[in-house]
């Protein structure tokens, strides 16, 4: 079976109208990273990539930075993480990112946000009865 991981990858921006504008730019561009996620998608247990935001969530992948399926979605990430890096000065404008990782180990978590990325999304604990 292999390790597996939950991953969840979330950017959008403040105001929301100009997400359209950086993914139109994108569109006309077209990094080779957006035809491999597009590629991908019907893998996906959540995705979106529109005008609104990118959201790709994961169930129980095999999260290997050696495959290139994780490359993409890393590339991905990393690209809008840069992104508002750079862009972190401008005023009234921000573009929001979200990086969560699970792995089956208890102690397997990474986060990383970018601006307001901590409400996109949140690693919880909870205890279930059976």
């Amino acid at each position: 079976m292999g390790y597996r991981s939950d991953v969840l990858i979330r950017v959008n921006t403040h105001p929301p109208e100009k997400f359209k504008e950086i993914y139109l730019k994108l569109m006309l561009v077209q990094p080779p990273w957006i035809k491999e996620i597009e590629e991908l998608r019907r893998h996906f247990q959540e995705f979106t990539f529109d005008g609104s935001e990118l959201l790709i969530y994961l169930n129980s992948w095999k999260w290997y930075d050696s495959y290139e399926d994780v490359g993409s979605c890393n590339t991905a990430i990393e690209y809008f993480e840069k992104l508002a890096q750079d862009m972190s000065g401008e005023e009234d404008f921000s573009i929001n990112t979200c990086f969560l990782r699970l792995g089956e180990d208890i102690t397997d978590i990474e986060e990383r946000y970018e601006n307001d990325g901590w409400d996109l999304g949140r690693v919880t604990r909870d205890i279930e009865i059976q």
